[in-house]
């Protein structure tokens, strides 16, 4: 599958109806997101570039402090990197290149981060 489809492919599953495509087997799992500045200083060590800092985290700040399931993590990096990236399919790329990487910024806690990081590249590969 190409790029392209890869990106409809993950946008398909995760944002437009998730639920539908049973995305994650364990929903019962809570994650607690870490607040926004402990956030965004996790974030910076994933990229300190200043337009993900301007344009791309503050689309993940929104969710700073809550209490989500573990799909949500995907489902909303997913769909922040698809506003963020604005039909670019580069910079859809690119950023998507960082989806493990974000997921453990956003998830402080190393066990979960862990199940939700291979869920994606278990993802990836069956796609």
């Amino acid at each position: 599958m190409d790029f392209i489809g890869l990106t409809e492919e993950i946008y398909r599953v995760f944002c437009v109806n998730p639920l539908k495509h049973n995305v994650m087997k364990n929903t019962e799992v809570i994650v607690t997101l870490p607040n926004k500045v402990e956030m965004m200083k996790r974030l910076i060590t994933v990229s300190d570039n200043s337009d993900f800092q301007k344009r791309l985290y503050p689309l993940f700040l929104d969710g700073a402090g809550r209490k989500v399931h573990q799909e949500t993590v995907i489902y909303a990096i997913t769909c922040s990197i698809k506003e963020y990236s604005d039909g670019n399919s580069s910079i859809e790329k690119s950023t998507f290149e960082l989806m493990s990487k974000f997921i453990e910024a956003i998830v402080a806690d190393e066990s979960i981060s862990a199940q939700i990081v291979k869920y994606w590249k278990d993802f990836l590969e069956e796609v």
